[in-house]
């Protein structure tokens, strides 16, 4: 199903997305790295006022006298706790007047062995969400055994929520959004010279053929791209040409019997009593035969071009087809058929196809023929080759090849005269290939020799 998105969309949601995912992983730790730093600041600043707590003020904690009151302010509030029956000794300002705000117990994991856990009342005044680190320390005084405890006053370690907080989520919508302009902007300028390559390729589809596109300097996906895209419109021109030329040829072709069938029966009905009807009806049945072939050939060949052509895999036994064509020649005309040297040769292919090849072979080489046509067959390797000799006029084998291009024979009128359409060899190197083989012509002492390859399995 096509995304309704279009590439340049899709690309940036992408890299927006990762590049999301990347910045809330990155602002977790930089929040847990601020997190981990407040901390340590608070354990410090704790610590060093629990020290001066114990080195200034216990000595002041003398019997019988009231609660030390010291004024050091905020971030600290400390409170000196008597061990024996929990009363308060000595204690910040801002919490003279509050009883013991924390106890302790045993921990050997904890700072000085000592874990402080908060009273219940705290939660319910005025301190609630104001203590933050919290230290206890055991210290002698001239009253008895006593605890310091010491908080952080004013900042509570935030909890899970705070991670996403209003801060961090503002920071991250503008970073979001900022990335998804940079993004869009890189994707469209990256696009660009790919935009640049389809609006000349959709010019050149409705216009010349013979135009290319500009390769861009560098070798990278853009200029690849553009060199295949050259490619394919030069294999594009080219079967755009042969089939005009192919069209041109097969109307030249299928007009010649045309006319002269139109022009035969035209000149016999303007004077019935004087016509040749025999003569009439030889030419009738000669074109007829001609366009017919023709028709054949071409539907052929428009089946082939299509990958209509279904082929079956049998043995065949190529030698009895050779005799079939050699015995069906001498039948037909009057040329002496040698098969003498045809050997008991088998392939794995479609037999129709094979029979049709071998077809297009003998009438090519019997209508070119002075006495004699000379069949052969025999294996070579892992091939099977077949050759056709005619003792007519020589092939010259170094420009041969193009014979086996559509409609080109070595003389137009002769072969047009004798019933040739111009497209048996074509025909016959398509099923050669077919069969992993090919067809040529090759040197011979005298006439013209056509050598089939095949291979065997």
């Amino acid at each position: 199903m096509r995304s309704p998105l279009s590439v340049r969309t899709r690309l940036t949601l992408l890299f927006v997305s990762l590049v999301t995912l990347l910045l809330v992983v990155v602002n977790l730790l930089i929040n847990s790295a601020q997190q981990s730093s407040t901390l340590s600041r608070e354990t410090n600043v704790v610590t060093a006022e629990l020290a001066k707590v114990v080195y200034s003020v216990t000595p002041r904690i003398v019997a019988g006298r009231e609660r030390v009151v010291f004024q050091e302010k905020p971030p600290v509030v400390v409170q000196v706790v008597n061990l024996a029956n929990r009363t308060v000794w000595a204690s910040s300002a801002n919490v003279a007047d509050l009883p013991p705000i924390a106890h302790f117990e045993a921990s050997a994991t904890a700072p000085n062995g000592l874990v402080v856990v908060k009273n219940g009342w705290v939660n319910r005044s005025f301190l609630s969400g104001e203590l933050g680190v919290s230290r206890a320390l055991l210290i002698p005084t001239p009253r008895g055994q006593a605890v310091a405890y010491a908080f952080y006053f004013g900042s509570v370690n935030p909890g899970p929520t705070g991670v996403f907080g209003q801060f961090l989520l503002i920071r991250l919508l503008l970073e979001v959004l900022v990335a998804v302009l940079l993004v869009w902007l890189a994707v469209g300028r990256a696009m660009r010279p790919i935009e640049s390559i389809r609006r000349r390729v959709a010019a050149i589809a409705t216009g010349d053929l013979s135009e290319r596109i500009p390769v861009p300097a560098g070798d990278d996906v853009v200029s690849r791209t553009a060199i295949t895209l050259n490619e394919m419109l030069s294999r594009l021109e080219s079967n755009t040409r042969a089939q005009q030329e192919f069209l041109s040829n097969a109307s030249h072709e299928l007009r010649s019997p045309l006319t002269t069938l139109l022009a035969t029966v035209d000149r016999a009905a303007s004077v019935p009593e004087r016509a040749d009807w025999g003569e009439v009806t030889a030419v009738v049945r000669r074109e007829g035969l001609r366009l017919s072939a023709l028709v054949d050939d071409l539907f052929w060949l428009a089946r082939s071009d299509e990958g209509g052509i279904e082929m079956r895999r049998e043995e065949v036994d190529i030698d009895e087809v050779l005799e079939e064509e050699a015995r069906r020649i001498r039948q037909m005309s009057g040329l002496h058929v040698d098969s003498s040297l045809v050997e008991p040769v088998r392939v794995w292919g479609d037999p129709g196809l094979l029979r049709r090849m071998v077809r297009n072979v003998t009438e090519n080489a019997s209508r070119f023929a002075r006495s004699t046509v000379s069949l052969r067959s025999y294996y070579e390797r892992g091939d099977v080759v077949i050759e056709i000799h005619n003792d007519g006029v020589a092939v010259d084998v170094a420009n041969s090849a193009r014979l086996f291009q559509r409609f080109v024979r070595t003389d137009s009128s002769r072969s047009r005269n004798s019933g040739g359409t111009g497209l048996g060899l074509t025909i016959v190197a398509d099923i050669a290939g077919r069969h992993g083989g090919g067809a040529g012509f090759v040197e011979s002492s005298e006439g013209t020799t056509l050598q089939i390859r095949l291979r065997r399995y």
